[in-house]
């Protein structure tokens, strides 16, 4: 039987068992990282299938306000992600509490299936998400905030508006009530207004549009 050169015996007993622990604790720490990897890309594709399957439009503004912030719908689609809960939680979430304000007793938001960061500037905040089978926009800008979902809008302004001025929205085209160049000259007009806490709320329709999503098979 051949035997072992000394020099590698020596070698091997020069390894205590500290470093044999560290070495380990490296080799299973480097396969966590890649089991980690894995199952992430895995659980993107089964995400991505599951919204090719599922998604069909998006809010008519979406594209508007990407392009305001230097984007685009294949871009927003390709960034977002999924949320923590998603695949054991996909369910609408219940009904929104502006229900009532907006006439529209059947209003649900559903819940957000995943979303993504598209801009977090001085001058804008634009995320990107998925509601139920929408793709919409939240959008914080100049003392508003827009959020959208199925081809309705919803309009946040933090100085609050006069409850006798509120009350007058109604009916009103939006760009004479608030002046933001998203807004101006689209033919929005407001079909609920309320106060909620320190702001003011109008809600109004934007519209839909179809969407085909690009891992539709």
């Amino acid at each position: 039987m051949a035997r072992e050169p000394a020099g590698d015996r020596t070698r091997t007993a020069s390894v205590g068992p500290d470093r044999i622990h560290e070495l380990a604790r490296r080799r299973a720490c480097d396969e966590a990282l890649v089991i980690d990897r894995l199952v992430e890309t895995l659980r993107l594709a089964s995400f991505r299938s599951f919204l090719a399957s599922t998604v069909v439009s998006m809010s008519a503004i979406v594209p508007s306000v990407l392009d305001m912030v230097g984007s685009d719908v294949p871009s927003a689609l390709q960034r977002i992600r999924p949320g923590h809960l998603w695949p054991r939680s996909t369910s609408r979430a219940g009904r929104s509490p502006a229900s009532s304000a907006l006439g529209r007793k059947d209003l649900v938001w559903p819940m957000r299936i995943g979303d993504a960061v598209m801009a977090d500037g001085i001058l804008a905040w634009v995320e990107a998400a998925i509601l139920g089978s929408s793709l919409d926009i939240v959008l914080r800008a100049g003392g508003v905030e827009l959020a959208t979902y199925a081809g309705v809008a919803r309009l946040q302004v933090d100085d609050r508006l006069p409850d006798t001025v509120l009350s007058a929205c109604e009916g009103r085209p939006l760009d004479q009530i608030v002046d933001h160049p998203l807004l101006r000259g689209r033919g929005y007009v407001v079909d609920g207004a309320y106060q909620a806490r320190d702001a003011s709320v109008l809600t109004f329709d934007v519209g839909r549009r179809s969407l085909e999503m690009p891992w539709r098979p």
